[in-house]
């Protein structure tokens, strides 16, 4: 629980800092940043859309021709 706050409070100072850059979430798999994404994102924003390259082959594809 401690460790969610923590990296929600630093969630929420990215967005608050005017020269924020892209927000890139890494770590390991299974840990968490998947739902810490969607939870911040859920309250902040009305409405997100959450995109998963891994699952829909579709999107993949874009990075194709790079």
């Amino acid at each position: 629980m401690i460790m969610r706050r923590e990296m929600l409070d630093k969630l929420f100072s990215w967005k608050a800092d005017r020269s924020r850059k892209p927000l890139i979430l890494k770590g390991v798999r299974q840990a968490g940043k998947t739902y810490l994404l969607k939870e911040f994102a859920g309250s902040v924003f009305p409405k997100f859309h959450y995109l998963n390259f891994e699952s829909d082959s579709k999107l993949s594809d874009i990075f194709e021709a790079i």
